[in-house]
């Protein structure tokens, strides 16, 4: 991952912060909330953070071989994959599932949800289904949808790679972008929870990069020229979604065609996102998955704490930022980092 790719991985989990941010708010603050929200959508963070996974998703299997294969092996590369995003998923998500099951059996301050709601959370979380689940019961803890899309989506997708091969596949993905313009299934308030298109984006992403990383395309571009193009396509990003907030299937789509197009420019190392490279968005960049965990269940956690103490609310968000970042560093340092080191050290020599 270069530098404006991480970057702009950091962008995209701030936009997500920044959406579900609304819970930070007190009556006496809510209208910095609105006011910001009226004239952006910041889900539209997850397309970028999709596309980016897609993309290097698609890298990795791109350096195995392009032709198809057999069922039992495309099963099997599969499986390595499923093997390989369960150890790097599921321990952060199994805490940050596992604790708000715990404060919803141990809590009676009505911030948790019913012990039983909850359960089934935890559950469907860690089977990696809650995006087929969460329509049930609804809430603020329904943002592990996105893992569990993006987990189904890499098996499934590597499966078909490697059964089909690499040009099929890109006609595929094609042609389900496309169709995704226009219709989406489920044809219902859930269907965010199934926009996969933004992944396929990635594969399509990684295509063109590799079609066009061998033209020296740095040499045309002007600094104002570049500063311009990601003022534009970083805004374009950030609003489509109010742009076309009566077309629902299209703004999906048209989010991940800007993130695909952003994605291959900064994959190109043209320095048209370098203006944002910062220490702070490499340091959520680095977190990024940390961060998404626990998020949410930290703000609530301090909820909690203070309904307990009777604290005054007024003054309680910036406890919750505090609190977050210090839950996404201990989870980024002590689950994340370990699990990762236990990785390379159960490696044979020859693998690293």
């Amino acid at each position: 991952m270069n530098k404006e790719q991480h970057s702009l991985r950091g962008l995209a989990i701030l936009m997500i912060v920044m959406l579900h941010s609304g819970v930070l708010y007190t009556a006496d603050y809510s209208f910095i909330y609105h006011n910001f929200i009226s004239v952006t959508d910041m889900q539209m963070g997850v397309e970028l953070l999709f596309v980016l996974a897609g993309f290097f998703l698609s890298k990795s299997l791109c350096k195995y071989s392009d032709s198809p294969c057999s069922i039992k092996k495309a099963a099997k590369e599969a499986l390595y994959i499923l093997k390989k995003k369960i150890k790097r998923l599921l321990p952060a998500l199994l805490v940050w599932t596992l604790i708000p099951f715990i404060l919803s059996i141990v809590c009676s301050d009505g911030v948790w949800l019913s012990e039983d709601v909850m359960r089934q959370k935890f559950i469907s979380s860690v089977l990696f289904v809650r995006n087929f689940t969460e329509g049930n019961h609804p809430s603020a803890f329904g943002y592990i949808w996105a893992v569990s899309l993006e987990m189904q989506f890499f098996v499934a997708f590597s499966f078909l790679f490697f059964l089909t091969g690499r040009n099929k596949m890109l006609c595929l993905a094609i042609i389900v972008i496309f169709i995704n313009t226009f219709y989406r299934l489920p044809g219902n308030e859930t269907l965010f929870m199934f926009r996969f298109d933004s992944l396929l984006g990635g594969y399509v992403a990684y295509i063109l990069y590799e079609k066009l990383k061998n033209n020296n395309m740095t040499a045309k571009l002007s600094p104002s020229l570049r500063l311009t193009l990601m003022l534009v396509l970083i805004i374009s990003l950030m609003t489509c979604g109010r742009y076309f907030e009566q077309l629902t299937d299209f703004k999906f789509s048209a989010a991940t065609l800007i993130s695909i197009v952003i994605v291959v420019l900064a994959s190109l190392e043209l320095n048209i996102f370098q203006p944002i490279e910062s220490k702070l968005l490499n340091y959520f960049a680095d977190r990024s998955y940390s961060l998404y965990c626990c998020h949410i269940p930290s703000w609530f956690i301090m909820i909690s704490a203070f309904n307990y103490f009777g604290l005054n609310h007024s003054y309680m968000w910036p406890f919750q930022i505090i609190f977050m970042l210090i839950c996404t560093e201990i989870t980024y340092r002590y689950i994340e980092n370990m699990i990762m080191r236990l990785d390379l050290k159960s490696r044979p020599a020859s693998a690293t």
